[in-house]
C-alpha cells in the first residue's frame, strides 16, 4: 500500500475550513431579510469550490479506491463556476435583482456541460480506476462515448469561462464609467481587485486544464496534488476575503437617478431655462448649469468633502441629478468624478505654493481619500506630480 502523502489532504483540508467560514461569514453579515444576489452568488461560489475540494481530499485518500465509484464526480459541477462568477459581477454592479432570464443562456451552457461529463460519471467502477492509473484503453463503445464526451465538456467549459470573463470584464468598464457620472471617490466600488483576482483564476484554469490533459492522454500530470491543493486554498481563501470585504458597488439612490433620466421631462431643469425635447438640454441650458455649479464650487467649497457625490451636489444647486451630469458630459466632456477632482487638483496646487504642508496633508484638506488617488488626479490635471510641482515652484520663485 502507497504511503499516504498528509500534504495537499490538509491543505485541501484548509481550503474546505475556508470556504465554510466564508459561506457562513456570508449569510451573518448580509443579514436582511433576502439577502443581496451577489451574496447568493458568493455562497454558491464558495459551495461549488467547496465541495471540488472535499472531493480531492476523497481522490488522495485510501478512499477512492475503495469506492472508485464516486471518484470525479464534483466536475460535474465545473460548468456552474463561469456562470456564478458572472452572476455575482453582474449582481454586484446593479441596482436590483437580475432575473434568472439573464443567465438564461449561461445556465444552458452549464446544464449541456454537465451531460458531455456524465457518460464519465457513469462508467464502471473497474474502468474508473483505469482511468484514475492512466491505463484506461478505449476498446468498448462506452469509451469513444465518454472519450468524445470529456473532450466537449473540457472545450465547452474553457469557452464558457473565456465568454464569462469578457462580460465580466466590458461590465467592469461600463460601471466604472458609470460609478465616476455619479462619485468624486470610487475606491470602494471601483471592483479594481476583481482584475487581479480574474488573472489568478485564468492562470490556475490554463494550469489546471493541462493538468488533466496531461492526466488523461500522457499518464501524468503537470502539477503536483499539494501545488494543486495550494492553488485551490488560495482561490477560496481570496474569493472569501474580497467578498466578505466588497459591498453593493451602486449607491441605493443611484436607480432613482436613472429611472428619472429614462422619462421625458415634465418640468423646466430650472427657472432661467428653456423647456428641451426628448431629455436634450440646449447648449444654453447646459452652460447656464455649469455656471451654477461652478458659483457653488466656488463659494461653499463642497469638493473637500471627500463623500460628495452627484445627488448631493445637485441638491445643492436645486438642479436634478441627470442634468448635470448631462452639462458635464456634453460641455465640458468630463464626468462628474473628474469634475469635482479638478477643482481638488486645482486647490491642492495652490496649497502647495502657499505653505509648506506635507502633500499627504494636502491631500486629505482639498477631499481625497488616498494619496493614489490624489496623485493620478493631480497629474491629470495639472500635468506634473505634487511634489514635482511644488519643486517647480519653488524653483521658479528663487529665480
Amino acid at each position: 500500500m502507497a504511503e499516504l502523502d498528509l500534504a495537499p489532504i490538509l491543505l485541501n483540508a484548509a481550503g474546505v475550513g475556508a470556504g465554510l467560514l466564508g459561506i457562513a461569514a456570508v449569510a451573518l453579515l448580509s443579514r436582511p431579510a433576502r439577502l443581496p444576489g451577489y451574496s447568493l452568488a458568493l455562497m454558491a461560489l464558495l459551495a461549488i469550490l467547496v465541495l471540488d475540494v472535499a472531493s480531492s481530499i476523497f481522490d488522495l485518500g485510501p478512499w477512492a479506491r475503495a469506492l472508485p465509484q464516486w471518484g470525479g464526480t464534483s466536475y460535474l459541477l465545473w460548468p456552474w463556476i463561469p456562470v456564478l462568477l458572472w452572476a455575482y459581477v453582474a449582481e454586484l454592479t446593479a441596482t436590483e435583482r437580475q432575473s434568472l432570464r439573464k443567465f438564461g443562456a449561461h445556465i444552458a451552457a452549464a446544464c449541456l456541460g454537465m451531460a458531455l461529463y456524465l457518460p464519465t460519471v457513469l462508467l464502471p467502477a473497474s474502468d474508473k480506476l483505469a482511468l484514475a492509473d492512466g491505463t484506461l484503453r478505449l476498446v468498448a463503445p462506452r469509451h469513444a462515448i465518454m472519450a468524445l464526451g470529456l473532450l466537449g465538456f473540457i472545450l465547452l467549459w474553457i469557452g464558457h469561462i473565456l465568454v464569462a470573463f469578457r462580460l465580466i470584464m466590458r461590465r467592469l468598464v461600463a460601471h466604472r464609467a458609470r460609478m465616476r457620472d455619479l462619485l468624486s471617490d470610487v475606491e470602494a466600488v471601483d471592483l479594481r481587485w476583481l482584475n487581479g483576482f480574474g488573472m489568478f483564476i485564468s492562470l490556475g484554469i490554463a494550469v489546471v486544464v493541462a493538468d488533466n490533459l496531461g492526466a488523461i492522454f500522457m499518464g501524468r500530470e503537470v502539477l503536483s496534488a499539494s501545488a494543486g491543493a495550494l492553488y485551490e486554498a488560495l482561490i477560496i481563501a481570496g474569493l472569501a476575503l474580497f467578498g466578505l470585504t466588497q459591498q453593493a458597488a451602486v449607491p441605493a439612490w443611484a436607480t432613482d437617478i436613472e429611472k428619472q433620466a429614462e422619462q421625458p421631462p415634465s418640468e423646466e431643469p430650472f427657472p432661467e431655462a428653456t423647456r428641451y425635447a426628448k431629455s436634450s438640454l440646449s447648449k444654453a441650458d447646459c452652460e447656464a448649469i455649469l455656471a451654477r455649479l461652478d458659483k457653488a464650487m466656488t463659494s461653499g467649497e463642497p469638493w473637500r468633502d471627500p463623500f460628495l457625490n452627484l445627488k448631493i451636489l445637485a441638491e445643492r444647486i436645486t438642479i436634478k441629478p441627470y442634468y448635470v451630469t448631462q452639462a458635464l458630459n456634453t460641455v465640458l466632456q468630463r464626468n462628474f468624478y473628474d469634475y469635482v477632482n479638478g477643482w481638488r487638483a486645482r486647490a491642492a496646487a495652490q496649497a502647495l505654493i502657499a505653505s509648506n504642508a506635507s502633500v499627504l496633508s494636502i491631500c486629505e484638506d482639498v477631499g481625497f481619500n488616498s494619496k493614489s488617488t490624489f496623485n493620478a488626479a493631480f497629474r491629470k490635471e495639472m500635468g506634473t506630480t505634487p511634489s514635482a510641482y511644488r519643486k517647480a515652484q519653488q524653483g521658479a520663485t528663487l529665480e
